[in-house]
């Protein structure tokens, strides 16, 4: 009787191996594989140069049947933050995948675990259109969405500080023990990523 357990971006590499972020560090190792960087140079197939961190919606191929991936078409966009991504040893595992200057794994499937590189919390509804016909964020999220993903981040935040696990380096003890809870109620989403110094 094991519970579903979803990953989400830094959760999904976290499961791996190993990591190459921070010169090298071990990860969880509950399915082998590796975290690996983009590189500086990152480059499209034609060579053009790709930015890294991959920021912003990107293609999604599903490539096995799962019940997570029920009524997701293919190329269905999802949103993608990371210069980092994961490598599974067994591709067997690999539930999907995503498309920037290689093909990387953009999902994870395993028994009750199912794993994603991209933001399943962010959704095509968020998405606008550039002048050029790309997408770009512009829709503005509404003060239930601003009190939703301030509860979300409070409760996690909460649930961190109750564990008895401490972190033995920089920066996730600031991360947890030096936020502040937030209630502001402004109109407009920000979703911030910070880290000392």
């Amino acid at each position: 009787d094991r519970k579903p357990v979803l990953a989400i971006c830094v959760g999904m590499q976290a499961l791996m191996s190993r990591s190459e972020e921070n010169g090298g560090v071990a990860c969880l190792d509950v399915l082998p594989g590796q975290v690996a960087f983009f590189g500086e140079a990152h480059q499209s197939d034609d060579g053009e140069r790709l930015k890294v961190p991959h920021m912003g919606w990107n293609a999604v191929q599903p490539v096995i049947d799962h019940p997570l991936w029920r009524g997701i078409e293919p190329d269905t966009r999802f949103y993608f933050v990371h210069s980092y991504h994961v490598v599974p040893d067994n591709q067997a595992v690999t539930a999907g995948t995503f498309d920037y200057g290689l093909t990387g794994c953009a999902a994870l499937a395993q028994e009750n675990l199912f794993a994603t590189q991209f933001h399943p919390e962010k959704n095509i509804f968020e998405q606008g259109e550039a002048a050029g016909g790309g997408p770009y964020e512009e829709i503005a999220h509404s003060r239930s969405a601003v009190a939703a993903s301030q509860y979300m981040a409070n409760f996690f935040v909460e649930q961190a500080r109750a564990s008895t696990h401490r972190f033995a380096s920089d920066p996730w003890p600031q991360l947890i023990y030096g936020h502040t809870t937030t209630t502001d109620d402004a109109p407009e989403f920000i979703q911030i990523y910070s880290f000392p110094k």
